[in-house]
């Protein structure tokens, strides 16, 4: 199963090739692949974190909280 980052990794991705894109139409079918993979990476932290119960501090930390909050940040 991916990672937290993994998963911002591929949203990052998308959002460069989309930058790229010639077409209005390719930009947004590229974006809301980016946008997929972000609500990928949200659900897998919350996996993590019900899984993890009394030590989800940790789990969350695991899983680079931050870098999904600035992810969320530039989608916004």
């Amino acid at each position: 199963m991916k990672t937290v980052e993994e998963y911002l990794h591929h949203a990052a991705e998308c959002d460069a090739l989309a930058r790229k894109a010639v077409s209005p139409e390719q930009r947004d079918m590229i974006a809301n692949m980016a946008d997929t993979w972000r609500m990928l990476a949200r659900q897998r932290k919350t996996i993590i974190l019900g899984s993890w119960g009394p030590e989800a501090p940790q789990a969350a930390s695991n899983c680079d909280a931050a870098a999904l909050a600035r992810e969320d940040d530039r989608a916004g």
